[in-house]
């Protein structure tokens, strides 16, 4: 018999330790699809009750940007780029409240599966990590695929 066993054939459950240690290492068992159903919530529920008004007041602000444009003097970059910040402003006002929709979705739908703690060596900088050829080799090699044709499995 070999000395490494196989993860599904052991027969004892794990010590309340090992369960501490893996804790403390954040080795926690999280679903990827859950975050996705609550954005894909988040966003179906948004486009319900707040779409109808989204899309009229794009509509007004674009119809009055295209009203305009026989109008506008933009003879240097800076009358270019007050024209675009007008732009960036009215979208980034405008598309606001579905980004704070989603962002509070997913840190709930993170919440709900495990409590936060705060695990410093699963952010720590690892120089394996920034290394862009180890780093292609990791999204296009033979794991990347594994991971991204076969559904994970947790525990």
């Amino acid at each position: 018999m070999s000395e490494t066993e196989d993860k599904d054939s052991k027969t004892e459950e794990p010590t309340e330790k090992k369960i501490q240690d893996a804790l403390k290492k954040g080795q926690t068992a999280t679903s990827r699809e859950v975050p996705l159903l609550v954005s894909i919530a988040a966003f179906t529920i948004y486009l319900i009750f707040s779409g109808k008004s989204f899309i009229d007041t794009a509509f007004v602000f674009l119809r009055n940007i295209f009203e305009q444009v026989g109008t506008l003097d933009i003879h240097n970059t800076l009358d270019a780029s007050n024209l675009f910040t007008a732009v960036a402003s009215e979208f980034v006002l405008l598309i606001t409240p579905l980004c704070v929709l989603l962002m509070a979705g997913g840190i709930l739908s993170a919440v709900a599966q495990n409590e936060p703690r705060m695990v410093l060596n699963r952010i720590a900088p690892k120089a394996s990590k920034l290394s862009l050829i180890k780093g292609w080799g990791r999204v296009f090699g033979k794991q990347g695929m594994v991971e991204f044709t076969v559904p994970r499995q947790h525990s």
